[in-house]
């Protein structure tokens, strides 16, 4: 479940490739942390990230992968995550 627009929970399907992904920030977390988050995007302290740094994340990221003509945003990564996941056959 993940708190969508206008925070409504979402379900959200995980493909085999996003649940391997998350193990390994499962695992990176175990490494970095003295408790697991509550959160995917947690700062240092575990606690939830701000918009504004999410934020500040996908522009630095942009930055360091020289994206020019493309907006780089959690919700680009959102939309292509489930576009493609419909282009590849899952249920809408």
């Amino acid at each position: 479940m993940i708190y969508g627009k206008n925070r409504t929970q979402e379900t959200v399907l995980l493909t085999d490739r996003v649940k391997s992904e998350l193990d390994d920030l499962r695992l990176y977390c175990s490494r970095y942390f003295t408790e697991m988050p509550d959160y995917i995007f947690a700062n240092r302290n575990g606690s939830q990230m701000s918009y504004e740094a999410t934020k500040s994340i996908f522009k630095r990221l942009q930055d360091v992968m020289q994206f020019t003509d493309v907006r780089l945003s959690a919700h680009t990564f959102i939309h292509t995550y489930a576009n493609r996941y419909i282009m590849n056959g899952g249920d809408s």
